[in-house]
């Protein structure tokens, strides 16, 4: 668990971003992930995901921060799991050595502030003689974004 409480007491986190990282992918292995420990034991079941899951690895908890005994806390899980042969039953583990996250704060702590925060569905690129252009749908906003920068790569002769 990390301390993401910010100092500024008038702001809150408001959202996570991946910046990168380095990670090690292990052999093929049988994941448990599908058979929890439990009293009533059930048949374990093959992990099935093609992507690497799960997606989001880390989760801010707020609890300390509303109760007043505590701050914000991020809660990061540097494991994921992707099926490897479904036949076998076997996954991938890519485990996270490094994370680089950036946390986004916002002082707006109005009744709008409670809604959860928009999510990019879609990114589109288009490269041009004047550089790439970047349209991105967001859902939670009501605004399109797009943005130009740089310069197209040429095409091999």
């Amino acid at each position: 668990m990390v301390n993401a409480t910010p100092t500024d007491p008038r702001l809150v986190l408001r959202g996570i971003g991946y910046r990168g990282g380095t990670f090690v992918d292990s052999a093929a292995m049988f994941p448990f992930s599908g058979a929890p420990a439990t009293e009533t034991r059930g048949v374990h079941v093959a992990f099935l995901s093609p992507v690497d899951y799960p997606a989001t690895m880390w989760t801010p908890n707020y609890f300390g921060a509303l109760a007043g005994n505590g701050g914000t806390q991020l809660l990061v899980t540097p494991v994921q799991h992707r099926a490897a042969n479904v036949v076998n039953g076997t996954s991938i583990q890519r485990r996270h050595t490094e994370m680089s996250l950036r946390l986004f704060y916002s002082g707006n702590l109005s009744q709008a502030a409670l809604s959860d925060a928009p999510s990019i569905i879609a990114v589109d690129a288009l490269a041009d003689v004047g550089g790439v252009t970047f349209a991105v749908q967001v859902v939670g906003t009501r605004r399109r974004r797009s943005t130009r920068s740089g310069s197209p790569t040429p095409a091999p002769a």
